[in-house]
């Protein structure tokens, strides 16, 4: 079995591209050699469908595929006619990566690629999903081993690349889940961009809509207002044309009556001349015959003795006008006011001091970091006190122990993943565990911690480091999602109990748990070192600071029966994925239980395919929710669907 820092093999092999050799094939680029059981098959289909989908994402990262199989050239060359089929490719396009014929097996048994447990049907072992990713420089920077049953995730093989390649040029690590919350916070933020977008289209839909509503308020108000004024204008008019129709008849009966006491006037002026000549005669005869016609008064031409009064008064209509205006305006504004009130006003602008502080952010300064000027004159730094004594004896320790593991390292290779596949699992250690905070100092038995429960054994480099701290935090968080599924989790690292205890308040804190919380699984103390060496965990390109190899971050998965069921293999500076680990046991638990398979990327509830093995009469009457096959230009009937299955369907 390959490990971590290994210069890869520079074979020689035939493949669909040709003869090639593997160092010459990759130049100075990135390589992944992954392997798969059979051609035409289903959950082969689909994982080399993805990843023809994904290779240029591949080639943008200077990434070069290999596929490999125990298959010869025509099938090859036959079955990637059907995969670009699968991909709804045009007929005739170019498969874009090369696919290794190894029907010797020669290749996959000196990878270490044959699962004992994995055989075709006449007995001879299949090849497992296996993933090596080669730097430029040839040595394997990561592997995977997955089950055959199990389809792998290639956008997690990128993610891990990734990772890879920016810590390979920065002296940098990269945390639990990486690109993953990237992923989440970019599909949070184009969530938000699509609603912010959609909330934009709604309020340019909605201002239209008010600027329309408003068009129409303002011209039915000018037409309304309009009309009220026009109106005004007719009562104005009819007012006035009474007024003046009130003024022409009194001045008309004025004028008559002016003209009628005007002649009364001269009819009496003329008999007060004729009495003033009569005075004066001397004929008393005449006299008493013009005094008795004159004596008498001429009747009044006018009716009404009394004075003349107007029929209408002019300060009265005034008053009444002014009264009309008043009421007309007090009428408007309490109207205005009802219709003012049914409008929401917002002041966008704050003017006010009391609309500011709603703006207003609480800022903390860092001392640490802060301009000299900005610090207060009596902050200090105060060096942390170190016991040199204890030091150095703890590095004479760790020399002693360094030059053990180089003289087991010269003499003998590490433990191969793959022979964990043929025996139990069984590994009873004189480890330290910490269990629940509770330190356990007697014999520790693998088997006795899984019983017949699920197992995840995973190893991280040391305590008290900033991807570590992540991944055993989200392993934490997830630690109820595990127990659901009868799976048990044990941590590992080369660190002892005390730095387990210290540094497990600091993972709960991390977690921002309360203060005294239970770590959820234990973690195994290997300070010496043992378990990893027998176990193949170490990464001989990460060393400690006196230079001993410190764990990789491996992670292994075991069945019931105690078999490692999955294997995987990340430096030291990448960290995990605990959701993929979490996917890869729904799908190990599913087919343990049932006679499927799960594609490329598959996800608990997608559907799943049925096993090439399975006449198709009999998947019928196994999956009764029905079978979907795709046609494919090789006219095989093997890329089958079903929905998923109870997960304790027999």
């Amino acid at each position: 079995m390959m490990l971590l820092g290994d210069v890869f093999p520079n074979f020689e092999a035939d493949s669909t591209f040709g003869r090639m050799k593997l160092h010459e094939f990759l130049g100075d680029s990135w390589g992944v050699l992954f392997s798969h059981p059979r051609d035409f098959t289903p959950v082969c289909t689909t994982e080399l469908g993805r990843a023809a989908q994904l290779s240029l994402e591949f080639s943008k990262r200077n990434v070069k595929l290999i596929a490999l199989s125990v298959d010869g050239l025509e099938e090859h060359h036959d079955w990637s006619k059907d995969i670009m089929a699968y991909n709804n490719v045009e007929p005739g396009s170019e498969f874009p990566f090369p696919i290794i014929a190894d029907d010797r097996r020669e290749l996959v048994e000196e990878l270490g690629m044959l699962p004992p447990e994995e055989k075709d049907r006449s007995g001879m072992p299949l090849s497992a999903r296996c993933v090596f990713v080669i730097g430029p420089d040839k040595k394997l920077k990561l592997s995977i081993l997955y089950p055959a049953a199990t389809g792998r995730n290639f956008d997690e093989i990128l993610r891990v690349i990734d990772s890879l390649q920016l810590t390979a040029h920065n002296r940098v690590a990269t945390p639990v889940d990486w690109r993953k919350q990237l992923k989440e916070t970019q599909k949070t933020f184009q969530q938000r961009i699509q609603q912010r977008e959609k909330d934009v289209q709604q309020l340019r839909e909605t201002v239209e809509s008010h600027k329309r509503s408003a068009q129409t308020a303002v011209e039915d108000s000018e037409r309304i207002f309009t009309e009220l004024i026009r109106s005004i204008e007719r009562s104005r008019s009819e007012l006035i044309r009474l007024i003046r129709d009130q003024e022409k008849a009194a001045v008309s009966r004025a004028e008559g009556r002016l003209e009628r006491l005007e002649q009364e006037i001269n009819d009496l002026r003329r008999r007060d001349a004729e009495l003033e000549q009569l005075s004066h005669t001397q004929d008393h005869i005449q006299f008493l015959q013009s005094f008795q016609s004159l004596s008498a008064p001429p009747e009044s031409t006018d009716g009404n003795d009394k004075p003349f009064i107007s029929l209408f008064s002019s300060d009265d209509l005034r008053e009444s006008v002014h009264q009309l205006r008043d009421k007309l305006e007090d009428f408007c504004k309490e109207e205005l006011k009802k219709i003012s009130d049914r409008v929401t006003f917002t002041n966008i602008v704050p003017r006010t001091r009391k609309d500011f502080p709603q703006y207003s952010h609480q800022l903390t300064l860092d001392l640490n970091t802060a301009h000299k000027r900005l610090r207060d004159d009596t902050f200090e730094l105060h060096s942390v006190q170190v016991e040199l004594e204890a030091v150095e004896k703890q590095i004479r320790q760790l020399l002693e122990r360094q030059a053990e593991l180089r003289a087991a390292l010269e003499s003998s290779r590490l433990s191969e993943l793959v022979n964990l596949y043929r025996g139990g699992l069984d590994y009873t250690t004189s480890c330290r565990i910490q269990k629940h905070l509770k330190p356990i100092n007697d014999n520790y038995s693998i088997n006795e911690c899984f019983s017949i429960s699920w197992g995840v054994l995973f190893s991280h480099p040391r305590d008290f480091t900033p991807v570590c701290t992540t991944e055993l935090g989200r392993a934490a968080q997830l630690s109820l999602e595990f127990s659901k599924r009868n799976v048990k989790l044990i941590a590992l690292s080369v660190d002892g109990l005390e730095e387990h205890h210290d540094w497990s308040k600091d993972i709960m804190a991390y977690n921002n748990a309360e203060p005294g919380s239970e770590f959820p699984f234990p973690i195994i103390a290997d300070d010496r070192r043992e378990l990893v060496e027998e176990l193949g965990m170490l990464d001989p390109e990460e060393k400690d600071r006196s230079g001993m190899p410190l764990s990789a971050r491996c992670v292994f998965v075991i069945g019931p029966d105690k078999k490692l069921k999955l294997s995987i293999l990340y430096p030291a500076t990448t960290g995990r994925n605990f959701d993929e680990i979490l996917r890869v046991i729904d799908s190990l638990q599913l087919t343990a239980h049932n006679r499927v398979a799960t594609p490329v990327d598959w996800r608990p509830g997608d559907s799943v395919m049925v096993p090439p093995g399975i006449p198709e009469q009999e998947a019928l009457t196994l999956f009764p929710a029905g079978v979907y096959t795709k046609d494919l230009p090789s006219g095989k009937k093997y890329l089958r669907y079903t929905p998923q299955p109870n997960t304790h369907q027999q």
